[in-house]
């Protein structure tokens, strides 16, 4: 029977929110440091609504899932083309869902779950807020990166922000955090 420890696992939500993309390049330092996977998610699903979308687009239950998919998948590769990936190994998920299920189920024997933190009178204040939900529900630790340091994004290049930002204010729910 073999002993030999198993690579971490950094789990990131992406949505293509200011927040979120400060998450991801917090996440990504500390894959870099620990030597950990990064996997980046996002969670989507066919819109209820039947309005138009923009640009003349049919409503959006016309839309295909393989559209709604690829619209996903396109937010992701944006928010992944402004990360520094240097030494880190990256896997990009789409998943159908509610984000809150989504970022569950892929954390699911994960080391960290690492979602973007909202700012402004709302944030905290709903009861059923996705980042309430997550830090309540999650299986293993989870990192809330405060919507300030999105803020700090676009003004530091990926590898400062991973460095300065998470030791800074990134809160931890459920748990510590990587050792190392």
């Amino acid at each position: 029977m073999s002993t030999s420890p198993q690579r971490q696992r950094i789990v990131v939500g992406v949505d293509g929110s200011s927040p979120s993309v400060a998450a991801l390049h917090w996440a990504a330092g500390e894959a870099r440091r620990h030597g950990a996977r990064l996997e980046a998610v996002i969670a989507w699903r066919p819109s209820a609504a039947a309005i138009g979308g923009p640009g003349g687009r049919p409503p959006a239950s016309a839309r295909t899932l393989q559209e709604h998919r690829a619209d996903a998948e396109a937010v992701l590769d944006l928010a992944l083309r402004e990360i520094s990936r240097g030494a880190i190994e990256i896997e990009r998920r789409a998943m159908r869902g509610s984000p809150h299920r989504v970022l569950l189920e892929a954390a699911e024997g994960a080391d960290m779950l690492v979602i973007g933190g909202r700012s402004g009178k709302l944030a905290g204040k709903m009861p059923w807020s996705t980042g309430q939900q997550v830090v309540s529900d999650a299986s293993c630790p989870v990192v809330v990166v405060p919507a300030a340091a999105a803020r700090l994004a676009e003004h530091h290049d990926a590898e400062e922000l991973g460095e300065s930002s998470g030791r800074a204010g990134a809160g931890v729910a459920g748990g510590g955090v990587l050792p190392g």
